[in-house]
């Protein structure tokens, strides 16, 4: 039987109940005494303009649009609080929030802790008709103007309050918003505050953008609020951004497996749409991509218990774990509020979050607006919304995408057309830009198709099925605006690529100087499909398998990002230069492969240099991060290397400079698909040109991703002045 309202909660205390025995030191008693419960869920933002609004009753377009079915879990619910996990509307201007969520989650406002999504910045609706999507929205205006105090200080977004024996903590992922994530920014060094402050309790925290998820929009953004997170044996992390149910196994950072790690789950079926399962991810238990719904958290000293409740349908997800942490319940927050600090149900009491400084630099990435291909042998034929993009040369198949960009400031320093192949071939394709932008989706075809440019931007290179490809745009992108391009080969074996329908949407990724970014949104479809996709089983993508990459324009290494005088910085730069180099062939060179190796027997060691430039200040952290195509049990040691004149076209084992001694660290167990890290900052004390080397004393050889490939190794570094 479906709950609603009070059957909730009395649902989960039976949950409690029946896991009471795995749970220690928690009696049946004081479950049954009131425990908290809490409920949460993120992306129900429809737009009163939307064509599947439909005043919210879900009977358009595959059942969109349902945050008032939600949002009916909630209201007398008997809940200690609701947690609003961002894009609470396409938008999120001041006049949505008044018009469609005021009359929805709204109803549960005076006890809901909102976080911000990437929506919640946007300042134009691009092809998506909106209500009031312009420029009095920047900055999150309509987030902080309709949630006031409880959203924590405009500009911020973060702050942090107690539930019972819980300590709960609300971030920002849009880190360029936020001013940053990493330890050294406002919002690090307030969490390591904030977590310092707080010994001894159970945490829950929450943002919008998740470090790990099967839904394809998975971003680093929360890699160094999770690694905080982590030192602190935290017990679970809440997000949204995939449209998605997903409960995850504990992990750590890095996304190993560990009983001591956070549980993560994303809930992000508040009611807006479907987004589909892209690839399982590591540690994932349990994924739905078909449901709407909210999660009920109870919470109580020592452990908790989740039942995930849908709005309709059948699916559920429950049970209970025990918290890292079981000390003693404290009286009181040890931090004071200020006057601005979060207004909290009874039982709550708020943490202040410290004032904030001006942004840095940031990444965005963005979905098309519009895409399609056209074939010469149909010359009035368009292929406009379907899942796949095609490419041949014998007939002349030609795919076009669109973008619209928006929120980025400062100089782009670079920006990557990435689009997933389905299928192989060995020549790849070329890219170029198309001045004409008003061609239409669904209109496109051979015989009213502009022309490309005449000098193509890059070429991808082979092309292997199941992975990403991707070609250097930089240089057609100016800043916000509407670009679009065209792809072509001279290749006769046709290839098929996920269009932006398709599970594995192109991905148009920029990275700035200013201010602007990182928490700016993935365009969705303007015409997305009726009915939610479902994962794909025939082919899912390998994790293990590199993606090919050009050897002609090798991938760039961007530059650290701009800080303000006296304040924090920092950097990822992927290397200028890798290589691996094998003993059993000492003479042979392997640079410029999309992958490098490491094994005990024969000796196969991988060498990596990387650029540093622009780091104005002392650097406090710098964490050395290479993605692991393959497994093993050992890991490696990392060691730095003096020599750096040696070239990656002609290291060979031969010539190969010596490690350094002592080794710096070892990255312990490999796990294929996942980062694996080593920290770095006894060797980084600046601006300059480092090398390391790889080695490992097992006999289980290691595939690791190169620069070429499709995850480039990352040297991570914060500095403040």
């Amino acid at each position: 039987m479906r709950m609603g309202g009070s059957g909730f909660h009395v649902a989960l205390v039976a949950i409690m109940l029946a896991g009471s025995a795995a749970l220690g030191a928690v009696s049946a008693s004081a479950v049954a005494a009131g425990d908290p419960t809490i409920a949460a869920a993120g992306d129900y933002g429809c737009d009163p303009l939307a064509p599947d609004y439909h005043n919210l009753d879900g009977s358009l377009n595959g059942g969109q649009c349902q945050q008032k079915a939600t949002s009916n879990l909630l209201v007398n619910g008997e809940f200690s609080a609701v947690l609003a996990l961002g894009d609470q509307h396409y938008c999120g201007s001041l006049a949505e929030y008044q018009q469609a969520y005021d009359p929805t989650w709204g109803r549960v406002k005076s006890i809901t802790h909102p976080i911000p999504g990437n929506h919640e910045y946007l300042t134009a609706g691009g092809s998506t008709p909106t209500i009031g999507c312009d420029s009095s929205n920047a900055g999150a205006a309509g987030y902080f103007g309709y949630f006031g105090s409880a959203a924590g200080t405009p500009g911020q977004g973060w702050y942090s309050y107690d539930i019972g024996a819980w300590h709960l903590i609300a971030l920002n992922s849009n880190c360029s918003d936020a001013g940053g994530c990493i330890p050294s920014s406002p919002q690090g060094r307030w969490l390591a505050a904030d977590l310092a402050a707080h010994p001894n309790q159970c945490i829950l925290a929450y943002w919008h953008i998740p470090l790990f998820s099967s839904g394809g929009r998975a971003s680093q953004n929360g890699y160094w609020l999770w690694k905080q997170l982590y030192a602190a044996q935290a017990d679970l992390v809440l997000d949204g951004h995939d449209h998605i149910y997903e409960r995850f196994a504990p992990q750590d950072p890095n996304g190993v497996a560990d009983p001591n790690g956070i549980r993560e789950f994303i809930v992000g079926t508040g009611g807006a749409n479907h987004t589909s399962i892209a690839t399982v991810a590591a540690n994932s238990v349990v994924r739905n991509a078909t449901t709407f719904g909210v999660l009920g958290l109870t919470l109580h000293p020592g452990g908790y218990s989740w039942n995930f409740e849908p709005a309709a349908g059948s699916f559920t997800d429950s049970g209970s774990a025990s918290c890292h942490n079981t000390g003693p319940t404290p009286t009181a927050s040890p931090s004071t509020p200020p006057s601005d600090a979060p207004s909290t149900s009874p039982g709550t009491s708020p943490s202040a979050p410290p004032s904030s400084s001006s942004p840095t630099g940031g990444s965005a990435t963005f979905n098309p607006v519009a895409d399609s291909y056209v074939d010469a042998s149909a010359a009035t034929t368009p292929h406009g919304t379907l899942t796949s993009l095609r490419l041949d040369a014998s007939p002349i198949v030609r795919p076009y995408l669109r973008f619209n960009l928006s929120g980025i400031t400062g100089a782009v320093a670079s920006a990557t057309l990435r689009v997933w192949a389905n299928t192989a071939q060995t020549t790849g394709y070329d890219a170029y830009s198309v001045a004409d932008k008003t061609w239409g989706e669904t209109t496109i075809t051979g015989a009213n198709s502009p022309p490309f440019g005449t000098t193509k931007l890059s070429s991808s290179g082979k092309i292997t099925a199941g992975g990403w490809t991707s070609v250097n745009v930089t240089s057609a992108i100016a800043g916000n605006g509407t670009y679009s391009f065209g792809l072509s080969t001279t290749n006769s074996t046709a290839v098929s690529l996920s269009s932006r329908e398709g599970a594995h949407p192109p991905q148009l990724v920029i990275l700035s100087s200013g201010s602007g970014s990182s928490g700016s949104p993935t365009n969705p479809p303007t015409n997305p499909p009726t009915a939610a996709p479902t994962a794909p089983t025939a082919t899912p993508a390998p994790t293990a398998t590199p993606t090919a990459a050009p050897t002609a324009t090798p991938a760039p290494t961007p530059s650290p990002t701009a800080s303000p005088s006296g304040s924090t910085g920092s950097a990822t730069l992927i290397p200028a230069t890798d290589s691996y180099v094998d003993a059993s062939a000492p003479t042979s060179n392997f640079g410029r492969l999309t992958q490098v190796r490491i094994d005990g027997s024969p000796s196969v060691r991988t060498f990596l240099r990387f650029s540093v430039t622009g780091v104005n200040g002392t650097v406090h952290s710098a964490v050395l991060r290479v993605y692991a195509n393959t497994a093993q049990t050992t890991g490696y040691d990392l060691y730095s290397v003096a020599d750096n004149t040696w070239g990656e076209a002609t290291i060979t084992d031969a010539n190969a400079p010596p490690f350094g001694a002592p080794k710096l660290g070892s990255s312990g167990k490999i796990t294929a698909g996942t980062w694996t890290s080593v920290d770095v900052t006894s060797a980084i004390t600046g601006d300059g040109t480092y090398s390391f080397g790889l080695s490992t004393t097992s006999g289980t050889a290691v595939s690791l991703s190169s620069r070429e490939g499709a995850n480039p190794p990352q040297l991570m570094i914060d500095w403040a002045a």
